[in-house]
C-alpha cells in the first residue's frame, strides 16, 4: 500500500523541476575550492625565491664578540640609564662647549644603547671631556 502511494506521488511530480539553490551551492563550492588552491600555492616558496639582501651578505664571515653580546643583553640597560643621567646636556646650563659635547655623547649613547662596549667608550669620553666621575 505504501509503495503504491509513493508511485502515485512520483507520477504526479513534474519531471523537469529546477532548483536554483543547487546552482548557488555548486557555485559556492567551486569558489571555495579555487580559493583554497590559491592559498596553498601562495604559501609554497621555492628555494630560489628567497632573497638575501646586500646588507647582510658580509655577516657570514664577520667576527662576533659573544662576550660583548651576552654582557650587553644583561647589563646594557643599567649602564645606559646611568650614563644618560650623567651626560645629559641639561646638567651643564652655563657651559656651551660642554653642552655641545654632551649632545654628541647623548646622540652616540642613544644609537648604541644595546652595545655595552660602545657605551664604555662613551663613558671614557665623558670622563675625559666633561670631567664626570662615575
Amino acid at each position: 500500500m505504501y509503495y503504491l502511494l509513493v508511485a502515485e506521488v512520483a507520477k504526479k511530480a513534474p519531471v523537469s523541476t529546477f532548483n536554483p539553490w543547487i546552482l548557488v551551492s555548486i557555485a559556492e563550492f567551486l569558489i571555495i575550492v579555487i580559493l583554497t588552491i590559491l592559498l596553498f600555492k601562495k604559501n609554497q616558496k621555492k628555494p630560489d625565491e628567497f632573497y638575501v639582501g646586500e646588507s647582510i651578505k658580509g655577516y657570514k664571515d664577520a667576527e662576533i664578540d659573544l662576550s660583548n653580546m651576552f654582557n650587553s643583553m644583561f647589563n646594557a640597560t643599567i649602564l645606559h640609564d646611568a650614563l644618560k643621567k650623567k651626560i645629559h646636556p641639561d646638567r651643564f646650563p652655563n657651559d656651551k662647549e660642554k653642552i655641545k659635547v654632551a649632545n654628541e655623547l647623548t646622540t652616540q649613547l642613544n644609537e648604541n644603547k644595546n652595545n655595552i662596549a660602545k657605551m664604555k667608550e662613551i663613558q671614557a669620553m665623558a670622563t675625559e671631556k666633561l670631567g664626570i666621575t662615575f
